[in-house]
């Protein structure tokens, strides 16, 4: 939603995760489009969302999750 924000850094990619703290067994989703404000971004259909429960902000040169968010 327009709400969201998050500090800049390095390679920061939107990853859909099962955990809200590691970027292991996640998946690349997309480039973080912005850092800040409301953003679309496509689910490839060979990934099963039902298979993950978090979205993780991470940044991919140095395995740091920035943030991360519980799928409702």
């Amino acid at each position: 939603n327009d709400n969201f924000s998050t500090q800049s850094g390095p390679g920061l990619y939107l990853y859909l995760g099962t955990s809200p703290n590691s970027g292991s067994g996640a998946v690349a989703i997309d480039k973080l489009q912005s850092t800040s404000g409301s953003q679309t971004y496509p689910i490839p259909s060979s990934i099963d969302v039902n298979n993950f429960e978090y979205v993780l902000i991470y940044c991919q040169p140095f395995g740091v999750v920035f943030g991360s968010a519980q799928l409702q």
